[in-house]
């Protein structure tokens, strides 16, 4: 079974800095809506089989899920974990997590500076016992 993995996504966007959520910047809808277009795009980017398989293995334990921002310019860490809370959220919505809790799912994160249009690159894989 572990060789079906990682199952890895690529999302031609980025998530917004953290400030942007945190300081009420965004409203409750836009955040609403940005987190349905995660969900939205997450989905549209895996195959039947992988939708089962991601699904399956998040019922069965938990999953570790590596979040890799490209963007122009680097956010401070805390701002890029909380600027991720939607695709948190939107892993969880879509069943690819059981939740974005720490008992269901461990995230790690990570941002790479490049000049362009920015990408997310979210791994999916068996979190080891």
């Amino acid at each position: 079974m572990r060789a079906h993995w990682p199952i890895v996504v690529s999302i031609p966007r980025v998530p917004p800095s953290g400030n942007q959520i945190v300081k009420g910047r965004m409203h409750f809808h836009a955040y609403k809506d940005l987190r349905r277009t995660w969900e939205m795009e997450l989905a549209g980017q895996v195959t039947e089989v992988q939708r089962r398989r991601l699904r399956g293995a998040a019922s069965e334990g938990a999953m570790l899920v590596e979040i890799a921002v490209t963007r122009a310019r680097e956010l401070e860490d805390d701002n890029l974990v909380s600027g991720c809370k939607p695709v948190r959220d939107a892993c969880a919505n879509v069943g690819f997590v059981m939740s974005d809790g720490a008992v269901d799912a461990t995230f790690r994160y990570s941002q790479a500076k490049k000049p362009g249009r920015g990408f997310t690159l979210i791994t999916f894989r068996p979190r080891p016992a």
